[in-house]
């Protein structure tokens, strides 16, 4: 890759990992659904403008394809993010983040359960090594952490992962900023009623609260989701899922650092099995690291 294009990953793992750290500090001042809304309503405004600003036509692509939009909007973006900010209310964001890395192996197995990829030593050995990760960091005597934000991760990247399989196909063709402008828009349309019934206009917002919703929509959801299609159109999807790898150490560091969350052995040790079980899992992120890092460990 290019320098610019290292530059992008780096910032996309960046943007990707404050997501984690930004939703712990607004969790205190918004319910769950209201937070989502505010998140995707704010990136759907901005990329409204931004198809506006290159002569597109917003509605029309709506009403071009509304139906794959309707269920990437669902499955994609609304229930996962719910379901992270449900779940980060009883798990610390450095968790959560690893417990998200392990959205490729769960595309990849998905995959195979499909028929759409092809079963491998190396592949399965990747998975079972990444939910052998999962076990690790779960049990009663490691981060001690609560099952219900276990379980609300875990359906978080099970949603991303069938997002992935249902988009394969379906939506490829078109330009990145028109499918991530069809995903927030329905998002935003789904979390509308159930925020009128969570009533936020009686609720008491501190500044940090507002400051971080705000980050969460600009940096980690509108600006992200640029970049990332930056990296996709210019460098690939392999090199893309390389932020995967990086995603996880930002988030914890930063929960460290500004949230005084604790890091112990147990989540070394559970996030090492995941990114581990990432790069046995996919064949062509091994051969990636092999060519940018000049390493031979991963043959």
């Amino acid at each position: 890759m290019r320098i610019i294009e290292w530059m992008a990953l780096f910032a996309l793992a960046f943007l990707w990992g404050t997501s984690f750290l930004f939703m712990e500090l607004a969790i205190p001042s918004f319910a769950a659904f209201t937070l989502v809304f505010i998140r995707v309503g704010i990136a759907a405004v901005l990329l409204w403008l931004l198809l506006l600003w290159r002569r597109q036509q917003p509605w029309r692509i709506i009403a071009q394809r509304w139906r794959p939009y309707a269920v990437l909007g669902l499955l994609g973006t609304a229930f996962p993010f719910l379901c992270f900010s449900w779940g980060q209310r009883y798990i610390e964001s450095g968790l959560a983040s690893i417990l998200n890395a392990l959205v490729p192996l769960v595309v990849l197995l998905l995959a195979l359960c499909i028929g759409r990829e092809k079963y491998s030593f190396m592949r399965i050995f990747g998975i079972v090594l990444g939910f052998v990760g999962v076990g690790v960091l779960v049990q009663p005597d490691g981060v001690g952490m609560e099952w219900r934000g276990i379980v609300a991760a875990l359906l978080a990247v099970l949603s991303y992962a069938t997002a992935t399989n249902y988009a394969w196909g379906r939506v490829s063709q078109y330009a990145p900023q028109e499918n991530a402008w069809g995903q927030v828009f329905f998002a935003s349309l789904y979390m509308l009623p159930f925020t009128f019934y969570e009533q936020p206009w009686t609720a008491t917002f501190t500044p940090t609260a507002v400051i971080a919703i705000i980050g969460l929509a600009v940096f980690s959801t509108f600006l992200a989701y640029l970049v990332y299609y930056f990296l996709l159109s210019n460098a690939g999807g392999v090199n893309a899922m390389l932020s995967v790898l990086l995603i996880p150490p930002i988030a914890v560091v930063l929960g460290v650092v500004f949230l005084e969350e604790k890091f112990d052995h147990t989540f070394f040790i559970g996030a090492t099995f995941i990114m581990a079980g990432i790069i046995f899992a996919d064949e062509k992120l091994r051969r990636l690291l092999r060519q940018q890092l000049g390493q031979l460990w991963f043959r």
